[in-house]
């Protein structure tokens, strides 16, 4: 029983697994609702140009500023 909790701890602390992540308080997080019109309007047009570039870069930039 050792052996398997032990392995057990092993394989959940590697990154491969998600080792060394810490977990975020979503109350504690600025959504994009907060920000004001002006920026987002300014966001979308950056993005737009740079999805003309490379779009999984676009995709990237677009799901972390949108969904944190």
């Amino acid at each position: 029983m050792r052996r398997i909790l032990i392995d057990n701890a092993r394989r959940k602390s590697r990154w491969k697994r998600g080792g060394r992540l810490e977990r975020v308080n979503l109350d504690r997080l600025e959504l994009a609702a907060e920000t004001p019109p002006d920026t987002l309007l300014v966001v979308q047009e950056a993005l737009e140009r740079l999805a003309v570039e490379d779009g999984p870069k676009a995709e990237l930039v677009k799901l972390r500023f949108f969904v944190g």
